[in-house]
């Protein structure tokens, strides 16, 4: 087999896929020095479009698990296309000049921030040793702080990622809603690069024969779940308070083959 050779043929393999920031890490609980996703995205606001637009972004529930060009389309609507941007790049370079540097510090119960989900820790090491499994994160967060949670907390890394980083490029050629949270193309790439992985075309047939075998977890009913909804995925959710129950049922599903494509929580 070309590609990468497991042992293990790829028909019999699946993939799950999760979204990161409130289903794998607790990005939202504040850091050591107070800082939450949340908050660094108004230091980065301040600095990239003025106070004004802080007060704006509040005003309008703050994040709401947006990509960050949505949050400068929102805040900054009268901005072309490229000074969407250039202005979408600028917030993500301030906003991880303040969120990169937190990662790893330690929290007064010991563990490092971002704290993993409750859950999240034993059944991923169980996924990630499973011969059958292969791993994806699929985040409107960004490549080099999601390695590093991983890298902090002494997890397996993710055999594929997509971010937000992948898919603020497209956005040259694509219109922003297609790039972003609800849209299928998110789930679609990490689809192509799973088969890519194992030396196999994508194509429709590749494609329609290998859908059943992802599993797409996530916190967030409207983005993650409409997300799963419009691939044609199992959606997982991670819900506040039934966090635990739902990895933990995560881990006993494997392999999820049989699994219908319905949601699956607090199984």
């Amino acid at each position: 087999m070309s590609g990468e050779d497991t042992g293990l043929a790829f028909s019999q393999r699946e993939l799950l896929a999760c979204d990161f920031d409130g289903t794998i890490a607790l990005t939202s609980v504040p850091a050591p020095s107070g800082t939450t996703v949340a908050s660094a995205y108004e230091v980065a606001i301040r600095q990239v479009l003025g106070e004004n637009a802080v007060s704006k972004y509040v005003e309008h529930g703050g994040l709401r698990n947006r990509a960050p060009a949505e949050v400068i389309i929102d805040l900054a609507p009268e901005l072309d296309t490229d000074r969407v941007r250039q202005k979408t790049e600028d917030l993500v370079a301030a906003k991880l000049d303040v969120l990169y540097q937190e990662v790893g510090q330690t929290l007064p119960d010991g563990s490092r921030w971002p704290r993993p989900v409750e859950g999240f820790m034993d059944c991923w090491a169980k996924i990630s040793a499973h011969p059958q499994m292969d791993t994806a994160v699929v985040s409107s967060g960004h490549q080099n702080f999601i390695e590093r949670f991983y890298e902090v907390q002494e997890l397996p890394a993710p055999n594929l990622m997509v971010t937000d980083d992948d898919m603020r490029p497209l956005m040259e050629h694509l219109p922003p809603e297609l790039c972003v949270k609800p849209g299928r193309l998110l789930l679609d790439i990490v689809h192509s690069r799973w088969l890519a992985r194992y030396g196999i075309e994508p194509n429709y047939e590749t494609i329609k024969s290998s859908r059943g075998r992802i599993m797409y977890a996530g916190d967030d009913p409207n983005k993650d779940g409409k997300l799963a909804e419009n691939a044609g995925v199992t959606f997982s959710h991670i819900g506040e308070g039934n966090q635990a129950n739902v990895w933990f049922a995560l881990g006993l599903l494997l392999p999820f083959r049989e699994t219908s494509k319905t949601e699956v929580a607090g199984v």
